[in-house]
């Protein structure tokens, strides 16, 4: 028997978020308690199957604003690709799914679509695998159903997996637009100038290889974003060499710029949300990374997802009609396409921020940094023993990635009566979001050093191949424990240091090896601290 339900997924765009965490997952139908769309939703709420095996989603949106009302409604379309059942299914967020396969249209039965993309005009851009070609599509919506109308295809390509839509810079001028398609069989990737009725292709990068300017199965692509528009960045999945690549488009060809490895498994999806951030879905590590606007690891969501091949930032049109302004708005949240099973399918998590990795050392001044995980406005604060603020600084629209800052001693040497907290806030800049707070104690006193009164301080490098070194703090008195290093399971790898403590600063090294010797393989590790029975951890990532 169905229920009286209507499928969809809600996104609650401005929702506030209490944890402080990069990504923090939310409900998809939150008035019905659903938080993923699944094959147990999908039969005990509309006795139907939705897919056979998911790929990869866009959401299709628009905001209007009006002087009266309703003053403003907004309304949320999702295309998902289903290369198993050859196939997009799409609808209104919150509606009904209706299903495209395209055996009764002029072009023919779609065969294995896997990537996709949307322009700012609502033109869908779908690699219709398969058919080794490229499918353009007009949309158009009345009420709550979308339309989807074939304007044109893109041959002569071999395999493509993947696409990605540009506005090179200029989000206002259209004519200008292109299109990049990874495509796997031919090892490549290529540009097309977009036109109304047809693509020129118009300059192109690859054949098989494991060196610059070579890639070996690429399987995704993304563009570049600072404030919201597009950049000249190129970003490509190159899933057999197991590095994200990042290519400069120049307007006539493309320069190979740098190269980042992904540490395990084969990206499936990468995407960038406003600030420039990029988001990596890894299927096979079971995780979806985000780097910052630096390509440098930031944050990874592992806990609570099952094999994610695509991992989407909605952008979504904001029109007002009181003065006919029309804005392109990047959403702080995430739609990820998951094993399709009775547990995972599609999910939705808000975007968060948070502080990694606080250090503080210094000789003459203050110095502390700190991995921020998005974009915030971020505040420091020097705190006293009796709770007084000594000295604060902030700093607007920060990126995430790793950053530092300092605080001279001069301008605290006469406030400070030796017992300091340094505190750290960052908020988030998107509406709703969620803050994040880290402090650590620091000693002034008659010290050399301003350090850290005790607790681990992170590992370097990191990520690290094969030796990196694990540096600590160990309080006055006398202290015992041990220093170890876990796998990401919490078994122990080896043990390197156990017995008593001396006081201050130390460092050991770790050179990737487990207790007998023996190297262990790339992944996530954990090195712990146990001084008198309280336990620190630190993250450390190992890179072969």
């Amino acid at each position: 028997m169905r229920k009286a339900i209507q499928m969809g997924m809600v996104i609650p765009l401005l929702a506030a978020v209490a944890a402080a965490d990069t990504f923090v997952p939310s409900p998809l139908l939150e008035e019905h308690g659903i938080d993923v769309i699944n094959e147990t939703v999908s039969r005990d709420m509309l006795d139907r199957e939705l897919f056979g095996n998911p790929y990869a989603t866009v959401v299709l949106g628009q905001t209007d604003i009006y002087e009266r009302f309703p003053y403003v409604e907004s309304r949320y379309f999702v295309v998902v690709s289903d290369p198993e059942w050859n196939r997009l299914l799409y609808g209104e967020l919150g509606k009904s799914f209706a299903a495209w396969d395209g055996k009764a249209s002029g072009i023919g039965a779609m065969s294995e679509p896997h990537g996709l993309a949307v322009d700012a005009d609502g033109r869908l851009y779908v690699a219709d695998t398969g058919n080794r070609r490229v499918v353009v599509f007009e949309t158009a919506n009345e009420f709550d159903k979308l339309a989807l109308k074939p304007a044109y295809v893109i041959e002569d390509l071999a395999r493509p997996y993947d696409v990605a839509w540009s506005d090179a810079g200029t989000p206002d001028v259209a004519s200008d637009d292109v299109l990049y398609v990874v495509d796997s069989g031919r090892n490549e990737v290529a540009r097309y100038a977009l036109g109304a009725s047809g693509a020129t292709r118009t300059a192109s990068i690859g054949g098989l290889g494991n060196g610059v300017g070579r890639f070996a199965g690429p399987m995704a692509v993304t563009v570049g974003r600072s404030d919201g528009a597009n950049t000249q960045d190129v970003y490509v999945a190159d899933a057999h060499n197991r590095r994200i690549v990042e290519l400069f488009d120049n307007g006539s060809d493309f320069s190979w710029v740098s190269s980042t490895e992904s540490e395990s498994g084969i990206i499936t999806s990468l995407d960038a949300d406003q600030h420039g951030n990029i988001y990596a879905a890894d299927p096979q590590a079971g995780s979806v990374k985000k780097y910052g606007p630096g390509m440098n690891k930031v944050a990874t969501w592992s806990e609570g997802i099952a094999g994610p091949r695509d991992f989407h930032v909605p952008f979504i049109n904001v029109i007002d009609h009181r003065s006919g302004a029309k804005v392109r708005s990047g959403q702080g949240s995430g739609v990820v396409v998951e094993d399709w099973t009775s547990e995972s399918g599609l999910r939705l998590a808000h975007f968060g921020v948070d502080i990694e990795n606080l250090d503080v050392s210094g000789d003459d001044d203050l110095a502390f940094r700190y991995t921020l995980t998005d974009r915030a406005d971020v505040t420091a604060e020097l705190v006293d023993g009796r709770g007084a603020t000594i000295a604060s600084e902030t700093w607007e629209g920060v990126d995430a990635g790793d950053r530092s800052g300092a605080f001279a001693r001069e301008a605290i040497a006469q406030k400070s009566d030796g017992e300091l907290t340094l505190r750290l806030t960052a908020r988030s800049t998107y509406d709703g979001g969620s803050d994040a707070y880290a402090e650590m104690k620091v000693s002034t006193g008659d010290e050399p050093d301003i350090v850290p009164r005790y607790g681990l301080l992170g590992n370097e490098p990191n990520p690290f191949n094969p030796v990196t070194t694990i540096r600590f703090r160990i309080p006055e008195g006398r202290n015992t424990g041990s220093l170890g290093v876990y796998d990401a399971g919490g078994r122990l790898v080896r043990t390197l240091h156990e017995g008593d403590f001396e006081p201050g600063y130390h460092s050991v090294t770790w050179d990737g090896t487990n207790r007998t010797g023996h190297a262990v393989a790339s992944g996530i590790y954990l090195s712990e601290l146990d001084v008198n029975g309280v336990k620190q951890t630190s993250k450390m990532v190992l890179v072969k």
